[in-house]
């Protein structure tokens, strides 16, 4: 897994995330709160590093606190960026709807039987 700063964010060089993942497997990034980041980097030491130049299937996620701030009038917005996973690891980007925002959260559609 890794971390990448998104272009467009301010004063930092970024990447772009469509040309950067250009080849490979990816959903839209889905959003997962903050505290969920540490576990996926440590769960993350478990399996192979990604590697690039295969096809394989990688996880997007954008962090909840970073877009709420990175949207607010905060004297000190962080940088947008976007955090990618093998998609061997576990999908992290399951609503939860007591722990969600509404305005930075998934959701899950469920259909009648």
């Amino acid at each position: 897994m890794g971390v990448i700063p998104l272009a467009g964010s301010g004063s930092v060089p970024g990447f772009d995330s469509i040309q950067f993942f250009s080849g490979h497997v990816t959903r839209d990034p889905v959003i997962i709160e903050g505290i969920l980041l540490e576990p996926l980097i440590q769960e993350s030491f478990l399996y192979r590093p990604v590697d690039l130049t295969d096809q394989q299937m990688i996880w997007l996620y954008a962090i909840r606190e970073n877009l709420q701030l990175a949207g607010s009038n905060a004297v000190q917005r962080p940088v947008a960026c976007l955090v990618f996973a093998t998609g061997h690891i576990p999908y992290r980007g399951n609503a939860h709807f007591d722990l969600s925002r509404w305005d930075f959260a998934n959701f899950a559609l469920v259909s009648a039987p």
